[in-house]
């Protein structure tokens, strides 16, 4: 066996692993390269229709006058260089910028695709499609005791 057949089975192994602990593949588009990533969870804010109240003689009528974002949490997989984290870093300081200005709307937001996973890695269905720029990177947190575990890290993005 060479040294480099050795080295593609630990790399299968180990992205086998790093899939089944995962229950959700992310696409992001992003130029110049699109990125993807693992999460093991995912939840979306409620969905909310803001409204005003009229009166009008004795009836009151209620009608909307706008929504509330969907905010996107996600927990991600990590490998050990920190890919996603920094990945998710770069984007977020894209959105604001050190001069502490923001970027415009159309050049901070992407796309995401999120699909299912079985647990052998398979992609099962698309669960959406959303324009989305960051809010919130947590905390990457790296350890001797944890080095054997998989990393992860919370994300919160926003619908736009």
């Amino acid at each position: 066996m060479s040294l480099e057949y050795l080295k593609q089975k630990l790399e299968q192994t180990h992205a086998i692993q790093w899939q089944v602990a995962a229950q959700f593949f992310v696409y992001i588009t992003a130029v110049p390269f699109p990125f993807h990533l693992y999460a093991k969870e995912i939840s979306f804010t409620p969905i909310e229709i803001e409204t005003d109240q009229f009166k009008v003689g004795s009836r009151i009528f209620t009608l909307p006058n706008g929504t509330q974002p969907v905010e996107i949490s996600m927990t991600v997989k990590e490998d050990e260089a920190g890919t996603c984290w920094n990945y998710f870093h770069q984007w977020s300081k894209q959105v604001a910028q050190a001069s502490g200005t923001f970027q415009v709307l159309t050049k901070m937001r992407r796309e995401i695709v999120i699909a299912t996973l079985k647990e052998d890695g398979t992609k099962t269905g698309v669960v959406g499609h959303y324009s989305v720029y960051p809010t919130r990177v947590g905390e990457l947190s790296l350890s001797v005791e944890s080095s054997n575990q998989l990393l992860e890290f919370p994300v919160t993005l926003i619908e736009t």
